[in-house]
């Protein structure tokens, strides 16, 4: 029965759509594209019998641009209710009341009458308040794109069913946004805060005096020359193990010098308590203490000549101003067995 309803509904609309319109007739400019009126608002009809009304839309609504029709508009609101678009479809049908009226065409005002009228139940609203506290006067609203004129600020606003994108703005303000849902048959309301004002601009700084400028574009690239990043610090690292390689060389050396003069005494000494081959307990003593002595000698005089070339080598690949450096050693201790590093960095 539904079904049956919906296709009688439909052949009415087809037999009224566009049949004698003729609105240039009325008195209304005739500087309209007909043919493309006529020929898009076909295919939309072809496609809304077919049950493609989203297409069948896009075709009526351009046929609506290049001709205005009452047929066009009825069921151009037959499709946007069919998609669940009712405030579109809403609008659609109270358009073409107004239009029908105009051209005198009672039966088609009372069809489009009785739609609109049907649909109201069912639209769904939307609310906008803005704060009552502050100036809003600047104040920019838009719905899903749209700007709002501010009559609409307060008034229950037919809108289609589903998401709708409210976006709040104003100059030297934050810009406010939200999303809502709205539903059929019911008014949602959304009261926008007051706006955040944008954070104060940074000082801008001086700008630089120009002769300070040139002065430093003349001064950088010398400076940069002569200095490059992490030299100094360098030159200071290689002074450091030039003088620790000289120093530790030389005590190395000197150690060695030492040892081996203690061990010759010792071996000295050792003579006399060795006659032949034979020694007696105090002259095999000696013998091992100045073994051992010789053996410390050795090793610090090969270790010290290394450390002190590796010095010297670090000394002479130094800059200038560091080769005023001065160092001694001189031998301390009752037998000359320790030695002191002294100098001037």
């Amino acid at each position: 029965m539904k079904a049956a309803r919906v296709s009688a509904a439909l052949l009415l609309l087809a037999l009224v759509a566009r049949a004698g319109v003729g609105l240039a007739d009325e008195g209304h400019p005739a500087a309209r594209d007909l043919p493309a009126a006529e020929a898009l608002y076909e295919a939309g009809k072809e496609l809304l019998e077919s049950d493609r009304c989203a297409p069948a839309i896009e075709r009526l609504t351009a046929s609506q641009a290049l001709d205005p029709a009452v047929g066009t508009l009825l069921l151009l609101g037959h499709c946007q209710e069919r998609l669940g678009l009712t405030a579109s479809a809403w609008a659609s049908f109270r358009a073409a009341r107004s239009l029908a009226q105009g051209v005198h065409q009672p039966g088609r005002e009372q069809i489009a009458d009785t739609r609109a009228r049907a649909l109201e139940p069912r639209l769904a609203r939307l609310e906008i308040w803005l704060p009552g506290d502050v100036d809003t006067a600047s104040w920019s609203i838009s719905e899903n794109g749209r700007e709002l004129p501010r009559a609409l600020i307060g008034v229950a606003l037919p809108v289609d069913p589903g998401l709708r994108e409210l976006l709040v703005s104003a100059p030297g303000y934050l810009a406010w946004t939200a999303r809502v849902e709205t539903e059929g048959g019911a008014t949602t309301r959304v009261r926008v805060p007051a706006l955040v004002p944008l954070p104060a601009p940074a000082p801008s700084a001086p700008a630089p005096d120009a002769r300070a400028s040139a002065a430093s574009a003349l001064i950088e690239p010398v400076v940069a020359a002569d200095a490059a990043p992490g030299s100094a610090g360098a030159h200071a690292t290689q002074r450091v193990l030039a003088y620790l390689g000289v120093g530790l060389g030389a005590l190395g050396l000197g150690t060695a010098a030492a040892y081996g003069i203690s061990a010759r005494d010792q071996l000295d000494e050792a003579a006399r308590h060795c006659p032949g081959s034979v020694c007696d307990a105090r002259g095999q003593h000696l013998r091992d203490s100045a073994d051992e002595r010789q053996t410390i000698a050795t090793v610090s005089a090969v270790g010290g000549a290394v450390l002190l070339a590796s010095g010297i080598g670090l000394w002479l690949a130094m800059p200038d101003e560091t080769s005023a450096s001065a160092w001694g050693v001189t031998p301390i201790g009752k037998e000359g067995l320790g030695m002191a590093l002294a100098g001037t960095f």
